[in-house]
């Protein structure tokens, strides 16, 4: 029956295992230790039971999610050996049983991949070739550049746009967000009572260019009378969210990668985010002037943006509200799981999507 979806998760991350936890097996396969993940190893004897159930067809989708590294890779080994100092052997297999994924049939299938990274190693290729859609975080505008250094030599030109078999992998490309949790009530109802005592918030690592040179900038809005509250230590979870409600503006800029937790966390907290403009295809976005704002990099940008948004505290409570309600929406585990169940199973959408709420 369609209310009886069954999900199957296997890979570095977790989305459905977060989206939909009571219909989801979710297995880690990361080199880092599963007890961080929160998820059982891909052991042999979960293997052995995963085949089974394949066999039998008991998965409607199979959530694959391709780690950066090949499982042969010496950075794969190397952090086997630091974070799987005991139990190294199994560790070892969880890693190289992801690739038992290649073999499988007839259920399916797409990919998930919400690394860093703007590209897709070649030891992933075959998950274009089994999946029905591969879901890329960090999707650069020119979705070819995917292929860098990797499916190309080095930048994937003329000639090499016009395989067959490339061209086949850019249609299964899509964008994808990372996806946050839901606030629970207490922690909804705590945020909505700190007061407004600040006019922008930022916290977070320089580990950019674009924090490095934004800092300046907001150290010169200080200096021109801007609240700004930079925190000197580093925040836990519950104060990080305080201090943003407590702000009318967040600054969010990239870190690693475009996509940022703290995008959508800062929308949920009840203020708007202001990001920089972005470099990737981007998965149901938040629109400039409408849920956040974004500014451009060069010279003084983020202080014009951040002093015209400071003139109207009105609009930015209705913007507020409105970024809150379109993360609730689209970018909750839930809802990316959502948005995927539609595009994978596009003729019975709203039944599979009802099936899994």
């Amino acid at each position: 029956m369609e209310s009886d979806l069954r999900f199957l998760e296997i890979g570095v991350e977790g989305l459905f295992c977060k989206g939909f936890p009571k219909q989801t097996d979710a297995f880690s396969t990361a080199t880092r230790h599963y007890s961080h993940f929160g998820r059982p190893p891909l052991s042999p004897a979960a293997l052995w039971k995963i085949s089974q159930r394949l066999r039998r067809q008991e998965y409607d989708l199979i959530i694959l999610h391709p780690p950066q590294y090949a499982s042969w890779h010496p950075r794969s080994f190397l952090n086997m050996v630091k974070y799987w100092p005991l139990s190294y052997p199994l560790g070892l297999f969880a890693n190289f049983a992801f690739n038992f994924m290649r073999c499988v049939r007839h259920t399916p299938m797409v990919a998930v991949d919400t690394l860093d990274s703007f590209g897709i190693g070649r030891h992933n290729f075959f998950c274009f070739d089994r999946c029905q859609a591969y879901y890329k975080r960090e999707l650069p505008a020119d979705n070819w550049r995917v292929f860098f250094s990797s499916g190309h030599r080095n930048f994937p030109a003329g000639t090499f746009r016009r395989k067959r078999r490339y061209l086949r992998y850019i249609e299964k490309l899509r964008p994808i967000g990372l996806g946050v949790g839901d606030f629970s009530q207490e922690l909804q109802q705590k945020l909505a009572r700190v007061p407004k005592t600040t006019d922008i918030f930022y916290a977070g690592t320089p580990n950019s260019t674009v924090r490095h040179k934004g800092i300046k900038q907001l150290l010169a809005l200080r200096d021109q009378g801007v609240r700004v509250d930079i925190p000197d230590a580093k925040l836990s979870r519950e104060e990080f969210l305080e201090r943003c409600a407590g702000a009318w503006l967040v600054w969010s800029p990239e870190g690693f990668g475009w996509e940022c937790f703290r995008h959508y966390e800062s929308a949920l907290a009840g203020t708007v985010p202001v990001i920089n403009y972005p470099t990737i295809e981007r998965y149901q976005p938040l629109e400039d002037g409408v849920h956040c704002f974004l500014y451009p990099i060069e010279g003084d940008g983020l202080q014009k943006v951040v002093h015209h948004a400071l003139k109207d505290k009105q609009r930015l409570m209705q913007m507020a509200q409105a970024a809150r309600e379109r993360v609730l929406q689209y970018h909750t585990y839930r809802g990316i799981c959502r948005s995927i169940l539609a595009d994978v199973f596009p003729q019975r959408a709203d039944r599979a999507v009802a099936a899994a709420a």
